[in-house]
């Protein structure tokens, strides 16, 4: 099989995935640090440069003209807060450690071709964490790079990394979601089943969801589409691994889907369990539970 290089990898500009609008993603490890005393901005925020030596481990996505192992230096600029209050910090270095050996995954967008000019804002526009990133963008660029379908790309994911990925995976998928709304009802079955494993990471489920729900709602998505994500919204109330999603599917995603408000629901419980009596007395036996305004329109919607 022909070997696919990260330069080859394809780049979506204006989509919602960082992992494909980034022309340039580098895996690199920080080899030594030193950081200049604090000092304030105008505005008051503590700010900080320093002088990184980088060692480039991994050219996952685009080409920048160097090669794993290589060095180079790079002076990058930290802000900071002057109090305990949490709050976004502008710069893509901003609260990250520099310690020697930190690893971090870099994305960037620009037409250069030298690392040092790759790697400087505006450019780069995300540094994120080893343990954040990396799984995400591994099996995201495999499938790009093999040119995968979306219900493939699902199924080379084990049930060990499921766990173990994060939002970048997560946005990766929405961005297919499209692949699959109009298409096979396998397809759309498969990203389903991915969604409903009790093994995959809570925020990597949420952003799939939410992104089916907002695609599904006001759509003319064909009706089996439609079903299966009711079903599975009612299969994640009832999934303890969901927790976080509970009162969202409850009062917000079902009853908007639905047209719960309407003189006429969207898709009646007929429809979406047809053939499936144990999932719909299981979802009324949940539902019924909830004091939730949303859940008890619901109730009524499954009893009709």
């Amino acid at each position: 099989m022909e070997t696919v290089q990260p330069e080859s990898i394809p780049v979506v500009p204006e989509s919602p995935s960082l992992v494909l609008r980034a022309s340039h993603i580098l895996l690199v490890r920080i080899v030594s640090a030193d950081a200049r005393p604090w000092t304030n901005r105008a505005d008051g925020l503590p700010e900080r440069s320093a002088d990184l030596l980088l060692e480039l481990e991994e050219v996952l996505k685009g080409d920048v003209g160097v090669h794993a192992g290589d060095r180079f230096r790079l002076t990058i600029t930290q802000a900071g807060r002057p109090g305990s209050r949490v709050f976004a910090l502008p710069g893509v270095w901003s609260d990250l450690p520099l310690d020697a050996g930190a690893r971090y995954v870099t994305f960037s967008i620009s037409t250069e071709r030298k690392v040092v000019d790759v790697l400087q804002p505006p450019s780069l526009v995300r540094v994120a964490p080893e343990a954040e990133a990396l799984l995400d963008v591994r099996k995201a660029v495999a499938a790009e790079a093999e040119r995968l379908s979306l219900p493939r790309t699902l199924e080379r994911v084990s049930e060990a990394d499921r766990g173990r990925l994060n939002h970048f995976f997560g946005e990766y998928v929405a961005a297919r979601l499209h692949e699959v709304m109009s298409g096979s009802p396998n397809d759309f079955d498969a990203v389903m089943r991915f969604v409903e494993d009790p093994k995959l990471a809570p925020v990597c489920r949420t952003i799939i969801v939410e992104a089916a729900h907002t695609q599904l709602a006001g759509s003319d998505a064909p009706q089996p589409i439609l079903a299966r994500f009711v079903r599975t919204s009612f299969h994640l109330i009832a999934l303890p691994e969901a927790t976080d999603m509970h009162d969202q599917l409850l009062s917000d995603m079902l009853p908007q889907l639905l047209a719960l408000r309407g003189v006429k629901p969207t898709i009646t419980a007929a429809e979406v369990f047809g053939g499936a009596n144990a999932d719909r007395q299981q979802a009324e036996q949940i539902v019924s539970r909830s004091s939730d305004p949303g859940a008890q329109r619901l109730l009524q919607w499954l009893r009709q």
